[in-house]
């Protein structure tokens, strides 16, 4: 193929799903089931079926067992694996070569031949034969190394062995004999089946130039629907949909100039659209939808299930105004040089692995990228085949040693970290909404292992969190000095310590007033989400004044080389008699105050904490804790609930409250203090209580409402009965409605109720409680 200006096959004008289209399919439709045995096992003979099917090839084609997928009814079913769900464990780790699980079942050599896909790191599963088992030992030897080594508590299971094939749809296929073999309680009489055969729908020849492919479509392929081979030039992929693939939708290998336009893309197992090299590629108003949700299947190793990827030598693509929703890992990964990534959506990614961005890149040849009105939200992250220590998830992640990228005007919210910068340099994020964001809105992070956080500029965005738990900007490991922070709109209405930086924690208006005094925010002084009712129970706190008369062994440090307390009687203002005294000892990293009284807690009951809270140091200093709820035995677990919580310098005190609601239950309980790495050496208490309380929750997310505008038309939102203020000039109000550029958002908050407009009824992202709306109004003040 590749006379100039050659249509491969075209259907007319553009298509959507559902419309008559031509179809190239890459499967053989399965019939001739037999049940030869009492087991639910049927069988089905495919060399006759395949020399029919393909009998216009040169030569019959052959199944690549390791890559054929199987659907049944245009569902996917999966090969015959044992667990029949979830997963084993890595009980013993020995590199790259073997592992060991003294649980498995079967006897010598039982697993020989089947396939092993294993967790291998946050954003890897990999697959591989098993070359030997050994029941004795329990060890699992693999025909071919891993990319990486095995982590003990990491999960694997084990496919393609017949014997395995006891639950509903499971299948294996046997190549030396061509039969498939499907556990099927009830028959198969009434199933579709259909198994991939062909790799490719349309694979182009190299140096191939102006070819259009419009309007098909494509199934049922092992590796991918379409691919560009090598050096092809000004192709046009358009209009097409591809779905239930094996592998990839689209590749391209070294490939420029070339358009991909108005597809769609679904149920792709490796990944959607990947671009291996090449130059002034162009990805515009695709959709790119369930990429990569079948964990361990599809692509072995390093960047499976993402939606849209470029390698590390693509220059100047331009991914503009595509759609990515559920991924199994990230959503748009762009490495290369001088890219362009505007007015994209991704929602719901990492839903299968973790570690990863909606949008990510890595890498010393990652640069001058362009960053601009994209949308970025719900980033899951999925550690439960990990040894779940920790999960990543973000909107925006610009990993190790890249650098030179604009990030501008963009959205994100619901993930991990809105920006997460780790070993990146000389970037600009300015001008993005970042809202409901689970850790910290932004986070500098500089670990020393791979590139340096340098020359960042943070500017004139809006920060916005809702949790009691995150932070606003995080600065580990990175100098302020080694950045530019500023004009930034910061707002926090259930935090109290929302910053972090150069190992101190800061409230906003100690930030502003001490770091960024160009920068403006707004917040409530109530940090709790909740509203007490009514008190249920006395102080569940023994010896709450620090008196030295009554108990005071009730109040225990740990570790007691690191941590002291002392009941003094010279304390911060506000305290009266004695106070307790918490100092870290010098050098130490860490320290642990709880109270010996337990008390038992049950699921879903909720407390309030009340305490009196100063702090030693200078001036410049704001000390800070985090209190929460842990079981007063091994293994030491909490409840869901976690306050980090200021102190004024010394001699000042104040009082802090936090309602709050228990995850979980256990009839041993404590209250945990912690102060942790941070250089505030001293912190005075008095006055701790801790009671049990009817509460009412105010849902965070109708405290402060994101509106989004994730579509390429000015959109206006209309709700009825109410008003709404801008939340970063509060002198803007919303009557009845408001307008949304392309791509874009903005944040509001309650206004009054207005007469103009009728009812109570609101088209929001979340739905507001009419009789709320007055109250929220009054509590959240700004400064």
């Amino acid at each position: 193929m590749g006379a100039p200006r050659h249509r491969v096959l075209s259907n007319g004008a553009p298509k959507r799903s559902g419309d008559e289209m031509p179809v190239i399919s890459g499967a053989i439709k399965v019939t001739g089931w037999s049940n030869p045995s009492t087991t639910g096992i049927h069988q089905a003979p495919l060399a006759s079926l395949l020399s029919s099917t393909y009998s216009h090839f040169s030569t019959t084609p052959k199944i690549d067992a390791d890559a054929t997928a199987v659907w049944r009814n245009g569902e996917q079913q999966i090969r015959a694996r044992y667990p029949n769900e979830g997963f084993r464990r890595v009980e013993t780790a020995n590199g790259v070569s073997s592992f060991g699980d003294s649980g498995l079942k079967g006897a010598d050599g039982y697993w020989n031949g089947a396939i092993v896909r294993i967790r291998t790191s946050h954003w890897t599963y990999e697959s591989r034969h098993v070359g030997a088992w050994d029941a004795d030992s329990g060890t699992i030897t693999l025909q071919t190394n891993l990319g990486y080594a095995t982590t003990e508590g990491y999960g694997y299971f084990i496919d393609s062995k017949l014997e395995e094939a006891d639950d509903e749809g499971e299948w294996y296929f046997d190549s030396s004999s061509n039969y498939l073999y499907m556990y099927a309680a009830g028959g198969l009489s009434s199933s579709t089946m259909e198994m991939a055969v062909l790799t490719n729908g349309i694979q182009l020849a190299q140096n191939a130039q102006n070819v259009v492919i419009d309007g098909i479509q494509f199934e049922f392929q092992t590796d991918e629907a379409i691919l560009l081979s090598a050096t092809n030039d000004r192709v046009v992929v358009r209009n097409c949909l591809i779905k239930n693939q094996a592998g990839f939708a689209i590749k391209t290998d070294s490939s420029s100039n070339c358009t991909l336009q108005h597809n769609t893309m679904t149920t792709c197992n490796a990944g959607g659209i990947i671009i291996q090299g090449g130059t002034g590629v162009m990805l515009t108003d695709n959709a790119v939808t369930y990429i990569g949700q079948l964990a361990g299947y599809g692509y072995s190793g390093v960047n499976g299930a993402i939606g849209i990827q470029t390698t590390g030598s693509v220059k100047s693509a331009s991914i503009l105004r595509n759609t990515i929703e559920h991924t199994g890992y990230i959503g748009i990964r762009f490495d290369g040089v001088n890219n362009l990534i505007e007015n994209n959506v991704v929602e719901y990614t990492l839903e299968t692995m973790d570690d990863g961005g909606c949008y990510y890149t890595w890498g010393d040849t990652s640069t001058g990228h362009v960053l601009r009105g994209n949308i970025a939200g719900h980033a899951i992250g999925n550690a439960n085949s990990t040894d779940g220590t920790w999960t990543g998830a973000h909107c925006y992640y610009f990993d190790d040693k890249s650098g030179g990228i604009l990030v501008e005007g963009n959205t994100g919210f619901d993930c991990g970290i809105g920006v997460f910068v780790h070993n990146s340099h000389d970037d600009v994020i300015k001008l993005n909404t970042l809202y409901n964001i689970r850790t910290a809105g932004v986070e500098m992070s500089d670990d020393a292992i791979d590139g340096t956080v340098s020359d960042i500029t943070l500017t004139d965005n809006v920060i916005v969190s809702i949790s009691v738990s995150s932070y606003l900007v995080v600065l580990a490991g990175v100098a302020l000095s080694t950045t530019t922070i500023k004009d930034n709109f910061y707002c926090a209405p259930f935090g109290d310590v929302v910053m972090e930086a150069e190992k101190k924690f800061y409230n906003t208006a100690w930030w502003i007033e001490t770091m960024e005094p160009s920068a403006s925010w707004c917040g409530l002084e109530d940090y709790s989400g909740y509203v007490a009712k009514q008190t249920l129970s006395g102080n569940l706190i023994g010896n709450p004044g620090f008196n030295a008369s009554a108990d005071p062994e009730c109040w225990y440090t740990w570790p007691e080389a690191t941590s002291a307390l002392t009941y003094v009687s010279e304390c911060p203002s506000d305290m009266t008699g004695t106070c307790g005294r918490w100092d870290l000892l010098s050098g130490s990293d860490t320290g642990l105050l709880y109270d010996t009284d337990t008390f038992s807690v049950t699921d879903g009951e909720c407390f309030q904490i009340k305490l009196t809270l100063g702090g030693g140091g200078s001036a410049t200093d704001q000390p800070a804790m985090t209190a929460s709820l842990i079981t007063h035995h091994s293994p030491y677990t909490g409840f869901g609930w976690s306050w980090r919580v200021s102190a004024p310098s010394y001699p000042k005190s104040a009082v802090r409250t936090a309602v709050f609601c228990a995850d979980g239950g256990d009839p041993m309980v404590r209250l945990n203090l912690n102060q942790a790495y941070r250089d505030q050496p001293t912190l005075y208490l008095d006055n701790v209580s801790l009671v049990q309380v009817s509460t009412t929750l105010l849902d965070p997310e109708t405290v402060v409402v994101l509106f989004t505008n994730p579509t390429n038309e000015t959109k206006t939102v209309a709700f009825s009965g109410y008003s709404y203020k801008d939340l970063v000039d509060p002198t803007t109000t919303y009557h009845c409605h408001l307008t949304l550029d392309a791509f874009s958002s903005v944040c509001v908050f309650s206004g009054e109720v207005d007469d103009d407009c009728s009812g109570c009824a609101l088209l929001l992202p979340v739905w507001w409680l009419c009789a709320l709306l007055g109250l929220l109004a009054a509590e959240i003040s700004f400064f």
